[in-house]
């Protein structure tokens, strides 16, 4: 099933596995999508975020139960190290594109597919993707209902005197 065959009051009508998807047509923004068969326009999102091995999918399928069961729109957002190669620490030090950026283009296109809002969603981030998620809620703290860090290696403390990705100061 292809977002292009559905409206969006048909896949908030229908629980689906959307698969694979590019924000915009975009290769480099790739995702995936499950719309729980419960699904409303104020329906939660939850974004799923992988470790370094870049297992998005496997990522999304773990959370699909729980999507279902609580009624929420997962993302998965796909973060490859070829083009988002610091994504952990948000590509803050130029190498790779910022994947906080890739992200708002995914949950816009998200909610024109739809129709859900997507302007505050949950988080849950594993290991690099912890890392991910718990720099995402210092840069767009007005975004983030809740998240949940599981495993990160290391995290930024709001110090400004230590460096970043440690601490807040600038290099």
């Amino acid at each position: 099933m292809t977002p292009g065959k559905m409206s969006a009051a048909q896949l908030l009508r229908t629980g689906s596995w959307l698969g694979r998807h590019t924000a915009g047509g975009d290769e480099r923004r790739p995702y995936f999508l499950y719309v729980p068969s419960n699904c409303h326009p104020n329906s939660p999102v939850f974004i799923a975020v992988h470790g370094i091995q870049g297992d998005a999918l496997g990522m999304a399928h773990s959370f699909v139960p729980l999507a279902e069961r609580m009624g929420c729109l997962l993302i998965a957002p796909l973060f490859s190290r070829e083009i988002y190669f610091d994504y952990m620490r948000l590509a803050c030090d130029g190498r790779g594109l910022r994947p906080d950026t890739a992200l708002g283009a995914i949950l816009e296109e998200v909610h024109a597919l739809t129709a859900v809002t997507t302007s505050r969603y949950h988080m849950f981030g594993f290991s690099g993707g912890a890392q991910f998620v718990h720099r995402y809620l210092m840069a767009w703290p007005g975004r983030i209902e809740r998240a949940v860090l599981a495993s990160p290696g290391w995290f930024t403390f709001p110090d400004i005197t230590t460096p970043f990705p440690h601490g807040l100061r600038q290099i």
